[in-house]
């Protein structure tokens, strides 16, 4: 039988933030521990999709809004110096999301997605197979105001590994976790204030829908493509363009928690995999909801996209300015805010470094992803591998 949302005993808020504080003793005294991926689960948040396949990375491109032929056209593709389509870098989180942390059953939490910082050491293709495992990396207790529930950042490192049995990738996940005591009202979202303030809605002027048609538009024109950039043509402090996701509506979010496999089961599948897990609760007619991405919940009044569908936004202005011959070798992305639908993320990014490192030439980018508020919703850094003329 399904268990309470409150067992009887931890009613009193004390009682729950003590047993929750013992919980999170307990898993710190378990960091270091390999959890495999189960591939022959189907109902679990650790895996998403096995096989990589043209017809996936066409779906993963359309639900962030890459074009880049290179990851969708088998012509274009040929041409290159890969032979066929490979898969953008940012795909592995359809194979297997980041941040997918673990919470007791008998004891309701939320988790908000911290941010992931990536590593990638291979290319992906149509036919690459994987399987992995996590790594537990613990809690860090992030300080808060007197009277605020405890609030944990928790780390998992997700390793990604191919049928040639090579790291393709690693993904350190975070996310924020707290307790959600009974009686304590306005904790659901941990009273982490401007993070999930309520908006109005943003009105968007004449104007407005002209620069965003025009800044799609020179997406498209912008994009390095095939021609290459070389490392010594680089400067430091140059500006490596825009990229822009939104406004955001209820296809943007449902297209990427799609092809993540996040929302792609019904029923008996999904009640089983979503009955103890505290982003589903009840609304007031015993309905399931996902929380928060499609309910209002204490007046909110917006949902939400996923913090790896604006990740993603990022290593999409990377690729565009680094063009088909680049590589990003390391990406860190901190998601501050939350992005409400309805709103824009406009990314943009400029070169801070440029230097040799074990005979590797690589530049560093800072990239900011500011909403039309002018709120900072994900700033990021990341590492490009770049072609060198004198290689």
């Amino acid at each position: 039988m399904p268990k309470a949302k409150y067992p009887e005993e931890l009613q009193d808020p004390a009682k729950f933030n003590k047993k929750f504080l013992e919980w999170v003793e307990l898993r710190n005294s378990q960091i270091g521990e390999i959890i495999p991926w189960d591939l022959e689960q189907d109902a679990t948040w650790r895996w998403s999709n096995r096989l990589v396949t043209e017809d996936l990375i066409r779906h993963f491109c359309n639900a962030y809004g890459e074009t880049n032929p290179l990851y969708r056209s088998v012509d274009y593709a040929r041409k290159t110096r890969y032979g066929g389509i490979i898969a953008p870098p940012n795909f592995i989180t359809c194979i297997a999301p980041s941040a997918i942390g673990q919470e007791p059953d008998e004891l309701p939490c939320v988790g908000f997605n911290g941010g992931s910082t990536y590593e990638w050491f291979k290319l992906v293709r149509p036919g690459d197979e994987f399987h992995g495992y996590d790594t537990w990396l613990g809690f860090e207790e992030k300080k808060r105001p007197k009277g605020y529930p405890p609030m944990f950042i928790q780390t998992i490192k997700r390793t990604y590994i191919n049928q040639r049995e090579e790291v393709v990738a690693n993904v350190y996940g975070t996310e924020l976790r707290f307790g959600l005591a009974p009686t304590e009202k306005g904790l659901l979202y941990g009273q982490t204030g401007p993070s999930v303030q309520k908006l109005e809605p943003w009105k968007y002027t004449e104007e407005d829908h002209e620069e965003i048609t025009r800044t799609y538009e020179e997406m498209e024109k912008n994009r390095r493509g095939a021609d290459v950039r070389w490392w010594e043509a680089v400067v430091v402090g140059e500006d490596i363009g825009t990229v822009l996701q939104g406004p955001y509506d209820l296809m943007d979010v449902m297209s990427f928690m799609g092809v993540q496999s996040y929302l792609s089961l019904a029923f008996g599948i999904k009640w089983k995999r979503v009955w103890n897990h505290t982003r589903f609760t009840f609304n007031e007619y015993g309905q399931l909801a996902w929380e928060p991405h499609l309910r209002d919940h204490e007046g909110l009044g917006y949902i939400f996209n996923q913090s790896a569908q604006s990740e993603a936004g990022v290593s999409h202005l990377i690729c565009n300015w680094m063009g088909d011959d680049g590589f990003l070798r390391r990406m860190s992305c901190q998601a501050r805010r939350m992005m409400p639908v309805g709103d824009c993320n406009w990314i943009r990014g400029k070169v801070v470094k440029k230097y040799i490192e074990d005979g590797e030439h690589l530049v560093d980018l800072e990239i900011t992803s500011t909403t039309q508020r002018g709120v900072m919703h994900m700033p990021a850094t990341a590492t490009v591998l770049l072609l060198s003329k004198e290689v």
